[in-house]
């Protein structure tokens, strides 16, 4: 297996950023492990944050467990950040591995 294919991935499987790490990319690497872990960061802040919220208004209000009271509860919080983290998550994993398939190119 060469060195490209193994950074390809890592990038895709383990995480955005360390394909570049082991192709010795190192600013570019440690650029794409900041932008996903601060979105990481935020995607499980604002989980944690509906979850409480939910967890709250059980105990509060007494509500059934159900499938669709959850359900409601979830629709009803602001999920807007959550989206949004999760979208720059994502293209910054995609760009991640764009970004590796073609220095690797360039290395082999």
């Amino acid at each position: 297996m060469t060195k490209s294919t193994k950074a390809l991935l890592l990038s895709a499987l383990v995480y955005p950023g360390t394909g570049q790490l082991l192709l010795k990319r190192y600013h570019a690497g440690i650029a794409f492990i900041i932008i996903s872990s601060f979105s990481l960061y935020f995607i499980l802040n604002n989980t944690y944050k509906i979850a409480s919220k939910i967890i709250e208004n059980i105990t509060i209000g007494g509500n059934t467990v159900d499938f669709t009271n959850l359900l409601s509860m979830v629709s009803q919080s602001e999920t807007s950040q959550l989206n949004n983290a999760v979208t720059i998550l994502s293209i910054t994993w995609f760009v991640s591995l764009i970004h590796t398939y073609f220095i690797g190119r360039k290395t082999d």
